[in-house]
C-alpha cells in the first residue's frame, strides 16, 4: 500500500490564509484600542452561542450572535454618593447590652461614635467611572471597658440624656421592645397554625 503524498496548498489558498492572519491582527489590535478608551467591545453571545435555532429568540443579541462586551474596561475615575461614615449623627453617651454570648447579660456604658455605611452597592457608568454608593447606616458604638466597638444591630442600646436615666438594660427592656413583641406574636401565630385542627362534628361522626 502506497502513502499518499502530503497535500500542498494552492497559492490561491496560501494567499487567503496569509490575508485571514493579518485579519485576527487587525481585529486584536482594533479590540485593544477600545479597551484602552473604555469602549465595550464586541463578542459572541453567550446566550444563544452560535445556535441559529436560538438567534431567532435570543434578546440579548437581538439575533445578530454578537453582543457588548463592556469588559475588561479602563477605569477613567471613582466617585461615590453618600458617606461611608456619619461622624454629626453620634456623638451621644450610651447604655449597651451586646447580644453575643460571650458579654454574659452585662450591660456597659458607651459611646455613639457616629453611623457606619453597611452596604456599598458599585456600578461603572458609561463614562468609565466606578461610581459607589454608601448605604443603610447602623449606629457604631465603643465600649471602653472591654475596648470593642458594636453595631446597633449588635445590641440592645438607648441614650443617655441625664444621670438619673442609667440603669441596666433589663430583659424585660428587650421584651417590651416593640419589634421584640412583634418577633413573639409573628412565632405565636406560626406555632398556632401548625398545630392540627380539631375535626368538626360531621368528620367525627363518620
Amino acid at each position: 500500500m502506497t502513502e499518499e503524498a502530503p497535500k500542498t496548498a494552492t497559492p490561491e489558498q496560501e494567499a487567503f490564509a496569509a490575508l485571514q492572519g493579518h485579519l485576527d491582527s487587525i481585529k486584536a489590535l482594533i479590540r485593544t484600542l477600545k479597551t484602552i478608551r473604555g469602549e465595550p467591545v464586541d463578542r459572541p453571545c453567550q446566550r444563544c452561542a452560535g445556535d441559529e435555532d436560538a438567534k431567532v429568540i435570543c434578546k440579548r443579541c437581538e439575533g445578530t450572535g454578537v453582543e457588548k462586551d463592556p469588559f475588561p474596561t479602563v477605569i477613567t475615575g471613582i466617585t461615590g454618593t453618600g458617606v461611608p461614615f456619619h461622624p454629626t449623627r453620634g456623638g451621644s453617651l450610651v447604655q449597651v447590652k451586646p447580644c453575643g454570648s460571650e458579654f454574659g447579660d452585662k450591660t456597659y456604658i458607651g459611646w455613639h461614635v457616629g453611623d457606619l455605611a453597611q452596604a456599598y452597592p458599585s456600578f461603572i457608568d458609561e463614562n468609565g467611572v466606578l461610581v459607589n454608593r454608601f448605604i443603610f447606616h447602623n449606629p457604631m458604638i465603643f465600649i471602653p471597658e472591654i475596648n470593642k466597638t458594636v453595631l446597633g444591630m449588635e445590641c440592645w442600646w438607648s441614650r443617655i440624656n441625664d444621670i438619673s436615666e442609667l440603669k441596666s438594660i433589663t430583659d424585660a427592656d428587650i421584651s417590651s421592645a416593640i419589634y421584640a413583641m412583634m418577633e413573639k406574636s409573628l412565632a405565636a401565630a406560626r406555632a398556632t397554625e401548625a398545630q392540627p385542627s380539631a375535626p368538626d362534628a360531621e368528620t367525627a361522626e363518620s
